[in-house]
Parts: structure tokens; C-alpha cells; sequence
């Protein structure tokens, strides 16, 4: 609750991400968007008690679009440091427009998604092309896939509200990448080499397949198809069986390090 912070002077004056001044007319430029830790929780929250702020987030969000051609990914003073995954400035713009909170240029917003998704960077080119991040071509891959993916179906959500469908295909489509990276077969995300599942494989190793977790704890990551998730699993007595077994293996392990 610390950040996000003020960035803007007290007469809206701030440097911007290209290095030159800019100023804030009409709301406060913030900074210290630390989006892959904050989108989960933190923005849900002050969607709901501080409307003042959040839009305040988004109206810089596309200020730093205007200066940078892409959202903040985890933005610091006048600097982009790309640190952490996703795009994820995209559910916190969503979540807001969708509890009504709409005082900003929705269109360009939109157009700053497309941009934060479709740049060259960090395997988006192959996970628009193949429909995952292969692990032989970017690491994090299967973190990657299923953030994309989340990112995606938050992409649809809105053009859906702006009554786009075209793009609302699109992403509802892409949405749905999750399913290339989950095998089947032991019922996990894993990460894809040349064609076939990354070996050796086990659920409780901490690789560069993953970003600050494994096997057990991303394969969870599915928030927007939980139903279609479940199926893949089986149903719901066996998606609930490995719900039990993350968590009882997360207490053994926390038993440890105790």
C-alpha cells in the first residue's frame, strides 16, 4: 500500500519516460507501477475504495503510452526497467472501465493494448504466432504463455464492452493459449521444446520455465477458463484432489524452512 507514487510536481510538472517534461493536467502522474505484483490484489482493492486514484493509474498509464509506445510493465521515476512479465497495466484499465470508472479515452487505451501485446519483446511474436512461448526460444516460457493469456482474455472483455467484435475474436481466441502449454498427460504446465514437453521434468522444480514458483503453483494460473481448467483435469473431484496436494505439499515445504 506503499506505492503506487505521486511522480508530478505541485504544478503537474514531471519528466516523462522520454526523458523530456511534461505536465499533468487534470490528475496526479504516478510512478512505482509494480504491475505484476499489484494486478492480482492491490488494484482490485483500490478499484473498488479509491476510484480517485485509479484513474489517476490509467490516466498515467496512457501518458507513459504516449511517451514509450507501450503500457508500463513495471515503470520507476522516468525509466521502463521491464521488470517481471505480463502487460499487465491491461486488467487494472479493465477492471476499472468495467466497474465504472471511464473518465479516459477508452479507444486509445484499446490501441495501447494491442501495442503492449503485439511488440517484439519477450516471446510475444511467437506466442501470437504458435500460440505459446516456446521454451527454445525464451525463457519463462510457461509463465509467460499463461500471463499472455490472462492478459489476452482481459483484452476481450473490453473490446466486448466497446462492441468490437472483430478484435473480441481475436483475443477470446488467444485467450485460450493456456491449453498449449497444460499436458494432458500428467496434468501440469509445462514448458515446450522443439515440439515436445521440456524433459526431465518434475512438478516441484524451480527453473527458468517459471517465474518465482513451478509445475504446481502456475498450473493454477488459468482465472479466466477455471471451468475449462477443471475439465482438462479431469473434472472437478480431481481438480480438487491436486488442489489439496499443492497446498499440503506448501505446508511440508513451509515446515522446512521453518
Amino acid at each position: 500500500m506503499l506505492s503506487p507514487n505521486i511522480y508530478s510536481d505541485v504544478d503537474g510538472q514531471y519528466r516523462g519516460m522520454d526523458q523530456k517534461i511534461h505536465f499533468a493536467e487534470g490528475f496526479n502522474y504516478y510512478t512505482v507501477f509494480s504491475l505484476w505484483d499489484t494486478f492480482r490484489a492491490e488494484h482490485p482493492l483500490l478499484t473498488l475504495i479509491d476510484k480517485k486514484r485509479t484513474l489517476d493509474f490509467i490516466k498515467s498509464f496512457l501518458a507513459i503510452y504516449d511517451q514509450q509506445h507501450l503500457l508500463p510493465i513495471w515503470s520507476l521515476a522516468s525509466n521502463e526497467t521491464y521488470c517481471m512479465i505480463g502487460n499487465h497495466a491491461i486488467p487494472v484499465i479493465v477492471d476499472a472501465y468495467a466497474k465504472g470508472i471511464r473518465d479516459f479515452d477508452a479507444l486509445k487505451a484499446l490501441d495501447a493494448m494491442k501495442a503492449s501485446v503485439n511488440r517484439n519483446q519477450f516471446g510475444l511474436v511467437g506466442y501470437g504466432t504458435h500460440g505459446l512461448v516456446l521454451a527454445d526460444h525464451e525463457k519463462e516460457s510457461v509463465s509467460k504463455t499463461l500471463e499472455y493469456a490472462y492478459d489476452d482474455w482481459c483484452i476481450a472483455q473490453f473490446t466486448k464492452m466497446l462492441n468490437k467484435p472483430v478484435d473480441y475474436n481475436l483475443y477470446i481466441q488467444r485467450a485460450q493459449y493456456w491449453k498449449n502449454v497444460h499436458n494432458k498427460d500428467n496434468g501440469f504446465m509445462q514448458a515446450q521444446v522443439n515440439g515436445d514437453w521440456f524433459k526431465p521434468f518434475n512438478a516441484t522444480d524451480v527453473n527458468d520455465n517459471y517465474v518465482e514458483g513451478n509445475a504446481w503453483q502456475y498450473t493454477f494460473l488459468v482465472p479466466q477458463d477455471v471451468s475449462g481448467l477443471m475439465s482438462r483435469m479431469g473434472g472437478k473431484a480431481p481438480f480438487a484432489a491436486a488442489g489439496r496436494t499443492f497446498h499440503h505439499q506448501r505446508e511440508v515445504n513451509r515446515q522446512r524452512n521453518v
